[in-house]
């Protein structure tokens, strides 16, 4: 019976065990929430998927940060290897806050009433939030934890 908890790999697949772990767990409760589903349908007399009325996107969905997040998160990820953690969380945490903190108005912009463009207060905030954020992401597993981190 002990040996049930005891998991066996190699040293160079270390890094593999907890993903499986994980995708395992997430694939036996996917599968109770299907059988769930066609339990309830079967019940309901209804179909066990319907697209009647659906749509992809909520009407009226946010565009900008839509669009925004697709643009700036592999440009993230690319800029890890080319610039380090640190410099590229630096920056990027600052454009997330601010594109979803809303501290520039695009309307504002494009309408052209150019002073109320710029939040300053948010634009500091963000800046706070990625100083903090990112300093204290990589010192505590790049330091403390000594993670080796791109």
């Amino acid at each position: 019976m002990t040996d049930l908890f005891i998991i066996r790999f190699r040293w160079s697949e270390s890094h593999l065990v907890m993903p499986r772990i994980v995708g395992g767990i997430l694939v036996i409760l996917a599968a109770i929430l299907l059988i769930q589903r066609a339990i309830r349908c079967k019940r309901e007399g209804t179909p066990f998927v319907s697209l009647a009325g659906k749509r992809f996107f909520e009407a009226g969905y946010d565009k900008l940060k839509f669009w925004g997040f697709l643009v700036l998160m592999p440009l993230y990820i690319r800029s890890l290897n080319a610039v380090g953690f640190l410099r590229a969380s630096l920056v990027f945490i600052f454009l997330f806050n601010a594109l979803f903190a809303e501290s520039i108005d695009l309307k504002a912009l494009f309408q052209g009433r150019w002073g109320s463009v710029i939040h300053g207060k948010s634009l500091l905030v963000s800046a706070v939030i990625s100083a903090v954020a990112s300093t204290g992401i990589w010192y505590l597993f790049g330091v403390v934890f000594n993670i080796t981190l791109p």
